[in-house]
């Protein structure tokens, strides 16, 4: 596969053809199944490029992933460039509530690419929450000015077109202006940024059975020590939308040697709700607990702290709290399948 060879000029048959010849071998096989590290990094590129022109953010990431872990040093630009789109909008508050893990990424960019094109990505991702906040009303906005709260204390100067963004990102969502006002148009001019903002939000037009994020019956998990029954979770599991057959339990005993890495990377789990677990649980990998490590580690479905009260430390499973739990995975999901 030549350099040059561009994924986006090709007719949608050779598409498909080439993500399925491609896909299992970068993420079964990785750097091995190819002739060269210069054919592996772009045959990963293309795939990438390939999934995010039908939002397709999962798979992406998986991609980014197995790069990541074969290469482990002097990744390229296009490698962080991606990863801040892939990461800021496969977990839709992944950068809003810890602001800080863009900003690493960000000064890692600024070491190695273009400021321009540094620009652009970062107003690609402003774009995205402000049509969060436009077709979600209230359910980001806590987030979203979180982010802005952040940003506007720890400011990159040399960043005149976010630090606008940011600006105005605020403006929108504390009602100062509305979003047909928004132009985040230091970087780009306003026709450019409709053809992105169309792109990024209208319901994709996918390759044949490529059309969902997670599986159409993606599962959720529950983990830990539960307050009521297995039959009343799944009775409250089959309220929000997921059958029986669509959860799991791990009791509070089976924890300690369930292997939460099965559920990295795989599209076939939408959620992870924690209750009450083992401190000495198995697969925390150094960090304090089991809970932390997911928490800490790309990859992962979006995960729940089930807690009774406000303090996100007291897990419990009762009744409330898991209808909570529930809510929280559904709306994402049906956000990501949107």
């Amino acid at each position: 596969m030549p350099d040059a060879f561009d994924i986006e000029s090709q007719p949608d048959s050779k598409k498909k053809a080439y993500f399925d010849d491609l896909y299992p071998r970068i993420t079964e096989e990785g750097r091995d199944s190819f002739e060269s590290d210069q054919v592996f990094e772009q045959a990963v590129y293309q795939c990438v490029r390939l999934c995010l022109s039908v939002n397709d953010y999962i798979h992406a990431n998986n991609l980014l992933q197995c790069y990541k872990e074969e290469v482990r040093r002097n990744r390229p630009p296009w490698y962080h460039y991606y990863s801040m789109l892939v990461y800021g909008k496969r977990l839709l508050e992944y950068f809003l509530r810890k602001p800080g893990r863009l900003r690493k990424k960000i000064a890692r960019y600024q070491k190695i690419g273009s400021t321009s094109t540094l620009q652009t990505a970062l107003v690609n991702l402003l774009l995205f929450y402000a049509r969060l906040h436009e077709h979600y009303p209230g359910r980001f906005t806590d987030a979203i000015r979180n982010f802005c709260t952040y940003f506007t204390e720890h400011p990159f100067e040399t960043l005149p077109g976010f630090k606008k963004g940011i600006e105005e990102l605020e403006a929108l969502i504390d009602g100062a202006i509305d979003f047909e006002d928004v132009t985040f148009d230091v970087v780009r001019g306003p026709e450019t940024l409709k053809v992105e903002e169309k792109k990024a939000f209208e319901a994709p037009s996918r390759p044949e059975d490529s059309d969902v994020v997670y599986a159409e019956d993606a599962k959720v998990i529950i983990l830990g020590d539960m307050q009521i029954s297995k039959h009343e979770a799944q009775k409250l599991a089959k309220v929000h939308g997921f059958d029986k057959d669509r959860v799991e339990i791990v009791d509070y005993d089976d924890v300690q040697n369930f292997n939460i890495h099965k559920l990295r990377h795989n599209e076939n789990y939408c959620g992870i709700i924690f209750g009450p677990i083992p401190h000495s649980a198995t697969g925390a990998e150094g960090d304090s607990s089991l809970i932390s490590h997911v928490e800490n580690t790309d990859g992962d479905p979006h995960h729940v702290r089930a807690t009774a009260r406000q303090s996100q430390h007291d897990l419990k499973i009762t009744k409330k709290s898991l209808k909570q739990a529930l809510a929280e995975i559904k709306n994402h999901y049906e956000t990501m399948m949107a």
